[in-house]
């Protein structure tokens, strides 16, 4: 068995999926035709030019042309139901979600109907592939004035009976400062929700956990970059944890190439990794081939592979009796896998 089909094999979380940058682009097809979108925007054919080819500068206004694209409530069922068949096929049994409600709760379509639209297409990709997910609302860095209100949403008793678990705020260009989320970000703990912060490379990384007490920071590319990734003691200290993509910091121009990467110096120095594609759309990634070219680069071994995963399981918005039984599952699946990768 190679490592390739090893990994692949291999039972996986990701919990720091954007949801437009993860429908399959088959999906996002389908609905532009049905949706007659190109009759509707301007620039129709720059804009699958973009998406085809993305500028990954420019990927806020991508998404955001992306949710648009998006207008129906079967709409949502089919693009979760397909996130599903997708997380199947690379073995992902457990997703978190983030998701930007604004972009959906707009004139008669109320929050209650945008809970029950994503979760009728979460419960059929469940009972048809066993796949679980949960959500994770997003607030827009550069739309800080809807933050609390996202926040209340997260924590309203429609949102966690229909599987928000946390927010989290990320954008790539036309920033607000990090303070702008504070308040939103203490209300979220204070009500037992993870709060998820995706750091840009001007980012302080101290300055993000001191404001807004994240319970996992993604890229923090600032702090990786500036100490060769052993400027993340923050992290270590307070156990926050860090979730990286390979193939995404590669696409972003963060490393020339992905063995350029310090993972082996984050994993010595003791960082609570997690591993996410993010947007794996658009960048192009999956788990299985971040962590199968970690593997071969010599970034990491298997049995790296094996604790990042049961880390993330952990790290995972579960029950304790969830994770337990997924704990035992994925033990037993890696163990068996390592036996013949050995054997073979």
């Amino acid at each position: 068995m190679s490592i390739e089909t090893l990994i692949k094999a291999m039972p996986k979380v990701d919990l720091h999926l954007q949801f437009e940058g993860t429908v399959p682009r088959e999906t996002i097809m389908i609905m532009v035709d049905q949706n007659e979108v190109k009759e509707k925007i301007k620039r129709f054919d720059k804009w699958l030019e973009t998406y085809q080819n993305p500028d990954f500068k420019k990927l806020d206004d991508l998404t955001e042309m992306l949710r648009s694209w998006i207008e129906h409530e079967d709409d949502l069922v089919r693009a979760v139901y397909d996130i599903g068949v997708w997380m199947n096929k690379d073995n992902i049994r457990y997703a978190e979600i983030a998701i930007n409600p604004l972009a959906f709760v707009t004139g008669d379509f109320t929050f209650d109907q945008f809970i029950a639209s994503i979760n009728d297409g979460r419960d059929r990709a469940e009972r048809a592939w066993g796949v679980k997910m949960r959500w994770v609302l997003l607030t827009a860095r550069n739309d800080p004035r809807r933050a609390d209100e996202i926040g209340r949403w997260a924590a309203s008793t429609t949102a966690r009976k229909g599987g928000v678990v946390g927010i989290a705020v990320a954008g790539h260009d036309g920033n607000a400062p990090l303070d702008a989320f504070e308040r939103a970000f203490s209300n979220a703990e204070k009500k037992g929700l993870s709060r998820t912060v995706y750091l840009n490379e001007k980012d302080d990384l101290t300055e993000a956990i001191k404001l807004l007490n994240p319970t996992a920071i993604v890229d923090a590319w600032g702090a990786v970059h500036a100490a060769g990734g052993l400027g993340l003691a923050p992290l270590v200290a307070a156990n926050i944890e860090l979730s990286i993509g390979l193939k995404r910091a590669e696409r972003r121009g963060w490393v020339s190439q992905m063995a350029n990467y310090p993972l082996a110096q984050m994993i010595a120095a003791g960082v609570p990794l997690t591993f996410t594609t993010h947007m794996p759309t658009l960048f192009g990634a999956t788990l299985s081939e971040d962590f199968t070219a970690a593997v071969a680069l010599g970034l990491m071994t298997l049995e790296d592979v094996q604790t990042v995963t049961l880390r993330s399981l952990q790290r995972a918005q579960l029950t304790e009796e969830e994770k337990a039984e997924l704990t035992v599952i994925f033990n037993t699946e890696i163990a068996v896998l390592l036996e013949e990768h050995a054997v073979n």
